[in-house]
């Protein structure tokens, strides 16, 4: 103990309110955080996008839902922050034929805590993948899941024009 206050504190440490790197520091000591609670901007946590589908073969127009899931990393030096999953984020879906170029699609918060979805009814095979971008206003750095592959079999019958045809003896 000191018998008064030293008159400066260090960059990003307040001397006589919670600064933010006292923040990041109670939060990866005590993880006061909620899924939905902002991440101190004293420095980047990395997260983790994970991508999955409800199925991953679909009959021709059949429902498909694909769900992010935003977490942090889960590392040694992230103290009890370390794989908590992150809720009220901006999160995109990405699909694209394979090889070809992306489209995005604002993924809307799910059930769970850190997760994030967009169902679509695809006509053909796509592949999919996650994207959330670095926010400026909080200590979270972006990532990008891998991609997966959701296959669409052949329209079967009432096939709008230029659908590929499944015929019955399973020729196209």
């Amino acid at each position: 103990m000191h018998p008064f206050s030293p008159g400066k504190g260090q960059t990003g440490w307040q001397m006589h309110d919670f600064g933010r790197c006292d923040v990041a520091r109670l939060q990866r000591r005590y993880d006061t955080t909620t899924a939905s609670a902002r991440y101190a901007l004293c420095d980047r946590l990395d997260s983790r996008l994970s991508v999955s589908a409800s199925d991953h073969s679909v009959a021709y127009r059949g429902r498909v839902t694909i769900t992010a899931t935003l977490r942090v990393r889960d590392r040694d030096g992230y103290g009890e922050t370390g794989g908590n999953f992150v809720s009220g984020r901006e999160v995109r879906i990405q699909r694209r034929v394979p090889g070809g170029s992306w489209y995005s699609f604002e993924a809307h918060p799910a059930s769970s805590a850190g997760s994030y979805e967009v169902t679509f009814q695809p006509w053909t095979t796509y592949e999919y993948r996650a994207i959330f971008e670095q926010p400026a206003t909080e200590g979270l750095s972006g990532d990008v899941s891998d991609v997966l592959t959701v296959k669409v079999a052949p329209c079967t019958s009432d096939c709008p024009e230029g659908a590929p045809l499944r015929l019955t003896d399973g020729s196209h």
